[in-house]
């Protein structure tokens, strides 16, 4: 093929919102239900082209 091939490599942070220190209940179940979805992050990507950042990237 005529599409040039290339590793590329992103490093993000990834927030684990059960390690939040709460006494509620309530809290605790929000935090847990918030967990399960994965929220856009800024990253920074790692190519042959480069080192790029993303404010957001999904």
């Amino acid at each position: 093929t005529d599409i040039e091939r290339y590793r590329q490599w992103y490093i993000a942070p990834d927030i684990d919102l059960t390690k939040i220190k709460t006494k509620s209940k309530f809290v605790k179940a929000a935090l847990f239900f918030f967990n399960s979805f994965k929220f856009p992050a800024p990253s920074i990507g790692i190519s042959k082209k480069g080192v790029e950042f993303n404010w957001i990237h999904f």
